[in-house]
């Protein structure tokens, strides 16, 4: 359980904590029940299941580049680590 951040003084508005205290509460509210399911079998699962409808609906995302073409590239990890972007099929994820 979370603690509330503390009060504003009288006069003050809301600041950057207030709002962030907010959110993460709606956040955990929502998805605590969804997040613990989650498994990366399931997460796979998903992502394919997007890509299949934006295939559909013919989305930007799948129709101005073609996912292949990206096997290789180097990227930028969020630990600022660099990588190549591995193939991803749609076996992987319907697995």
């Amino acid at each position: 359980m979370t603690t509330d951040p503390p009060a504003a003084p009288a006069g003050k508005t809301v600041d950057k904590r207030d709002i962030q205290h907010f959110w993460e509460t709606v956040y955990k509210t929502a998805y605590t029940d969804h997040d613990s399911q989650l498994t990366r079998e399931t997460l796979l699962q998903a992502l394919g299941d997007l890509e299949d409808m934006f295939r559909f609906r013919e989305h930007m995302a799948t129709v101005e580049m073609d996912l292949h073409s990206l096997t290789g590239k180097k990227y930028w990890r969020s630990d600022r680590e660099q990588a190549a972007i591995q193939p991803f099929s749609q076996n992987t994820a319907r697995k």
